[in-house]
């Protein structure tokens, strides 16, 4: 992820939420990740889906952000990967 940009920081939860020096806390990765749970089915949840249930979410929650409808936002990004010159 440092290759990407992102720093990596730690919370040892056993001493404290939030590390002193960094600020560095978990609440906004748990409280996201609690959204996502909430709304996958509780039936067919498989761990081995969990990145595709994670881009569903975060696609649903662009959309909404944005105010757009899915299905046509959806179409735009197929279309965009669709190369009708390649078949």
């Amino acid at each position: 992820m440092e290759d990407e940009g992102f720093i990596h920081l730690t919370v040892i939860h056993s001493i404290q939420f939030k590390n002193p020096q960094t600020a560095a806390h978990t609440n906004n990765v748990e409280g996201m990740w609690r959204h996502v749970k909430v709304s996958l089915s509780q039936c067919y949840r498989k761990k081995r889906f969990y990145g595709r249930y994670l881009a569903q979410f975060m696609f649903l929650k662009r959309c909404r952000i944005l105010n757009i409808k899915p299905l046509t936002e959806f179409f735009k990004f197929a279309g965009e990967l669709y190369d009708p010159k390649a078949m």
